[in-house]
């Protein structure tokens, strides 16, 4: 009968290093993984929120008029809409073109870290409800940084909102972009989504 061979102390250190270095693997491939999918993730959820904003913006666009329009750059925006309360557009029987009820507003807010929608509706029989001009012509003549208070979201976690009219044109440019934390990294995860809005009144 042969007696049994004990382990070495040579062989249990070796045996420990190769469960260390396999160990240590795991948790490098766990980790890679974990910041592939949490950037995939964090980079759909900033994308999906810039989409959403940036398309209301281009339907509150593109039923105003180039008119109508006021920056603050880096900033706000405000131009006139002929959106009714219930949704339907109001339009002037006579003339064949909108009749316009309200000033749409987006702005920024950088303590919010969003982008905040305000309608100012039109005293009734005002000029402004057939002759489009921007809100600052409106009432009082109040600067459009008056107006950016108590609107509702239009777009959260927002790093930038910069409105702008390109040279020569009757556009309208915003660049917006979004950050949020992720795990696995110390600086913010950013998307940038910009559009061109063409006013069709």
């Amino acid at each position: 009968m042969r007696p049994c061979r004990g382990t070495t102390l040579m062989e249990v250190l070796v045996g420990m290093f190769l469960l260390l270095l396999l160990l240590s693997v795991l948790v490098m491939v766990f980790q890679t993984g974990a910041n592939a999918w949490s950037k995939a993730d964090a980079e759909t959820e900033l994308l999906q929120t810039l989409q959403v904003l940036v398309t209301r913006v281009e339907r509150d666009g593109e039923r105003s008029a180039y008119d109508s329009l006021q920056l603050l750059p880096g900033m706000a925006v405000s131009f006139l809409s002929p959106q009714e309360p219930d949704g339907t557009l109001a339009l002037d029987p006579l003339k064949r073109r909108p009749k316009w009820r309200a000033y749409v507003i987006y702005y920024y807010d950088p303590a919010l870290k969003a982008v905040l929608r305000k309608e100012v509706p039109l005293a009734p029989g005002s000029p402004e409800e057939s002759e489009a001009a921007p809100i600052e012509s409106y009432g009082t003549g109040q600067p459009l940084s008056d107006y950016l208070y108590g609107g509702d979201y239009a777009g959260w976690r927002i790093s930038r909102f910069e409105p702008s009219v390109p040279v020569d044109s009757e556009l309208l440019h915003i660049d917006i972009e979004a950050g949020r934390e992720r795990y696995g990294r110390s600086a913010p995860e950013t998307a940038t989504l910009s559009t061109t809005i063409h006013f069709r009144n």
